[in-house]
């Protein structure tokens, strides 16, 4: 070669910017993180592969995974202690015949449902655009294979040198245009260097790609007109944050050749070779692009075109058409389209850069895994599902966190058993005596969410709303609630606990020794069965278990869980009692009255009376418990006779007999009975 050749080789080198080394600026998207995150979806480095998620937008979608499957943990822990809330209120706020249906819908597990709904909302949601998604497949499937046309996404892998650098998909929709998804999609990645032999093609793609790195290009469309028309918009970084730009490419052969993306529509019934195409993708296309986007006030003219060979002439390889530009010169580069005439599996195929049609598919295959957008959502919705699990145990240890600061949960330590019940696990302390770090004995009340057995099917609701009963009665002969938590809400392993105070032995166990206690025992039980009366509420399991006497001698009335609002006619309906202290009343199954505590602690009188030894009175304890159990009738002047008991004996007959009238509205009221005589008699001296 003569000297001048070979200046003006060097010259020609050094006046084209994208092959000079020296001008060369290095650029990755995957330097600092192998997630690269754009408008067109997410890109996962991993090696030499690089994974592609289209309309999938990591990690923020993480984030807001992660966000959804929190708020969806904490909205059923919230709104379990709301449903709590509600439960409690009910029997005050709603008709007796809701109320009922209240509790039927809490046993039959239907108040659960309100905890699923934000979850069963998402998942309908994910569902909704999965199914979308697979529609929109399917629709494209089915037009691949019977509508003789080819939809959906056909990907352009660049060729080995390019692999990294650039992503290049052509989106094939019923139209042209960029609303409605028929475009060419060409994302930068890296820069290269443009210093090995390449053919045009690759180097018109190699210096657009380094192009759109330098100037901060994120994602370029390409439109490709149904005659022609080639349209370009980029969305590229500016300070003030991301921007389209748009603007038109001028083709001479426009309107008269048809686009690459026309043709790709229709090559099922395409079946000639020697076809001219106008592209926005031929290298000088790509090199006027180049220029507008580094000037996009610049006009640049692409005069050239693509010319498709027929495949016939390739024998073995008919299912491959070729693609080159229409100059036929060496060194130019191909375009492989594969498989876009196959019916099965109904894709509209893919796209290779080759140098050569001998090239064979297995040196063509590239690192560049496209993912398609129903298997994306799929994967988002497996992550949904993952992050649920991993929230469910985040909050849970949140929440449990929050017992222990601000109920002070963990400071309560067992001391004995007072209350247990059987169930399918084995006994099951529902009532325990706990202290707090100074020492002081309080009653940890638990009921589980799930019934603990057939006679404990609402311990939970009833729990809540002996809660809320304490919270609104002050005497100093009711138990007093101290506070209360939910341990696991939102799931059907929750825990209502209450802490009460500890209000002494029951006089079930702690009897009277004499008539004095006896007559303390009756006065403080009908003081605190009054301010519940008072309060516009009936106790309705009023028993000598259930009535309590502390280290100071109080006497106070306990287990309010039974305990239910009055309506209008001063009724409420009561589901539970113990049968040994049942009113005749109730046997009805009709709406009953308070005058059913004043029967309760009529019994508990019997029954404390017989350990004072007072004639007839353990015969008539026993006959008054198997009259309750079996609905007999009971007077209780068949048993104890007044004539044959002593004077001090008397006046405690005639106030058991008055509480113990058959027909609940001669029964006196609590407020009258303290009235009494025999209430109102002065301590004896000793």
């Amino acid at each position: 070669m003569s000297c001048a050749a070979r200046i003006m080789v060097f010259l020609c080198l050094v006046s084209f910017p994208a092959f000079s080394e020296a001008s060369y600026q290095e650029s990755d998207h995957f330097s600092s993180s192998p997630i690269y995150v754009t408008a067109a979806g997410t890109f996962i480095r991993y090696g030499n592969y690089t994974l592609y998620l289209p309309d999938i937008y990591l990690p923020s979608q993480i984030v807001s995974t992660l966000l959804q499957a929190s708020a969806s943990v904490v909205y059923r822990k919230l709104m379990h202690h709301l449903i709590t809330a509600g439960i409690a209120v009910s029997d005050e706020w709603l008709s007796q015949k809701t109320y009922k249906q209240l509790r039927r819908w809490y046993r039959d597990g239907t108040l659960l449902m309100p905890l699923k709904a934000w979850y069963a909302f998402n998942l309908i949601l994910r569902g909704c655009r999965g199914a979308a998604a697979l529609y929109h497949e399917s629709y494209n499937r089915f037009m691949n294979v019977y509508g003789r046309q080819r939809v959906g996404r056909v990907p352009l892998y660049p060729g080995k040198y390019l692999d990294q650098a650039v992503n290049i998909n052509v989106l094939l929709g019923v139209s042209s245009g960029f609303g409605n998804g028929s475009r060419i999609e060409i994302t930068p990645l890296k820069t290269v260097l443009l210093s090995s032999p390449l053919t045009k093609w690759e180097a018109s793609f190699a210096s657009l790609t380094n192009t759109l790195m330098h100037n901060k290009v994120e994602l370029l469309w390409l439109a490709e007109g149904e005659n022609g028309e080639l349209q370009l918009k980029w969305l590229w970084q500016t300070e003030q944050g991301s921007v389209w730009q748009e603007k038109s490419l001028h083709h001479p052969e426009q309107g008269t050749n048809k686009s690459l993306i026309s043709w790709l529509r229709d090559s099922y019934s395409e079946n000639t070779g020697n076809e001219e195409l106008v592209s926005a993708v031929s290298p000088e296309s790509l090199r006027c692009i180049e220029t507008i986007i580094k000037n996009p006030e610049t006009t640049c003219e692409a005069r050239d075109s693509l010319q498709v060979s027929d495949n016939a002439m390739y024998g073995s390889m008919k299912e491959s058409r070729f693609i080159s530009p229409s100059d036929q010169g060496s060194g130019n580069g191909l375009l492989r389209v594969v498989n876009n005439r196959s019916w099965s599996p109904g894709l509209p195929g893919t796209m290779f850069m080759t140098n050569s049609v001998y090239t064979s598919l297995h040196d063509l295959e590239s690192g560049q895994i496209h993912f398609p957008y129903w298997a994306s959502l799929a994967a988002e919705a497996l992550l949904h599902e993952v992050a649920v699990a991993f929230a469910e145990k985040f909050v849970g240890v949140a929440f449990e966190s929050f017992n222990d600061w601000y109920h002070k949960a963990s400071e309560y330590t067992y001391d004995k058993t007072l209350k247990e019940r059987m169930g399918s696990q084995g006994s099951i302390a529902v009532v325990e005596r706990v202290k707090n770090k100074s020492g002081k004995f309080w009653v940890r009340k638990t009921a589980p969410w799930l019934p603990i057995n057939d006679s404990d099917k609402h311990a939970y609701f009833d729990l809540a709303g002996e809660n809320r009963t304490l919270s609104q009665l002050d005497s100093e002969h009711i138990i007093k609630s101290h506070d209360s938590w939910i341990e696991n809400p939102g799931s059907d392993k929750a825990r209502l606990i209450m802490i009460t105070e500890y209000g002494g032995d029951d006089t079930s166990a702690k009897l009277p020794v004499d008539f004095e206690e006896y007559r303390e025992y009756m006065t403080g039980a009908l003081k605190g069965i009054e301010a519940i009366h008072q309060s516009n509420r009936g106790h309705f399991d009023i028993t000598a278990s259930n009535i309590l006497k502390g280290t100071d001698g109080t006497i106070k009335i306990g287990d309010l869980g039974s305990a239910r609002h009055l309506d209008k006619n001063g009724t409420a309906f009561s589901f539970k009692s113990n049968p040994c202290y049942r009113a005749p009343e109730r046997l009805k199954g009709a709406a009953v009255s308070e005058a059913v505590d004043i029967w309760g602690l009529g019994t508990a009188g019997v029954y404390w009376l017989r350990y004072l030894e007072v004639e007839g009175s353990s015969i008539a304890w026993k006959m008054l418990r198997n009259a309750n159990e079996k609905q007999h009738n009971f007077v209780l002047g068949d048993y104890i006779k007044p004539e044959r008991i002593l004077e001090k004996e008397q006046g405690v007959f005639y106030l058991l007999n008055r509480m113990l009238s058959a027909d609940k509205n001669q029964r006196p009221s609590a407020s009258q009975l303290l009235l009494d005589p025999f209430l109102q008699q002065p301590a004896e001296c000793d």
